[in-house]
């Protein structure tokens, strides 16, 4: 049978490993964003425009496949790499290329990045180039945004909702 001195030997080993724990669980403290600091997250999957048109192959090119692979479309399945500019008030944040994944480059190209700013009212513009056929924006966004102190401004992208979705 355990006595008195045991379990309070128990009682006093346990709170010498328990304060330690409930100490360093809240301290020091963390703070994500300063108090002054607003948070720009950039996040969306997209598929860049096809490197090379599709071309039509001719009766001799045809002739020289083998028969299993006589498609009558040639197409390259590499996808244009993405390129994302953002200007807060006229000045860069970030100018970001994302290369297509894959071993073909084919892939849908994963946009991620987020960018630590000062609050209060800012000129934002979003600009994306998405084809290397077609040099230049394919994309754009510009809005006069007002940014709260710990405020995270999502950035998305849709082509078929018109481009940019800000949340």
């Amino acid at each position: 049978m355990r006595t008195i001195t045991s379990w309070m030997g128990q009682a006093i080993a346990y709170t010498a490993f328990c304060l330690p724990l409930y100490f360093l669980s809240d301290q020091p403290s963390y703070r994500y964003l300063q108090p002054h600091e607003s948070e720009i997250k950039l996040a969306f999957k997209h598929a860049g425009v096809p490197v090379e048109e599709c071309h039509k192959r001719t009766a001799d090119e045809l002739q020289k496949l083998p028969a299993n692979m006589r498609a009558a479309m040639s197409c390259s399945r590499e996808r244009s790499p993405i390129t994302i500019d953002i200007l807060l008030d006229g000045k860069n944040i970030t100018t970001h290329t994302f290369r297509p994944p894959g071993v073909h480059k084919d892939g849908s190209t994963f946009v991620y990045g987020k960018f630590s700013v000062p609050s209060g009212s800012h000129r934002m513009d979003l600009q994306m180039e998405d084809n290397v056929r077609n040099p230049g924006v394919d994309h754009t966004f510009s809005r006069q945004v007002q940014l709260r102190p710990g405020q995270v401004f999502l950035i998305g992208f849709n082509r078929e909702q018109g481009g940019f979705i800000v949340h």
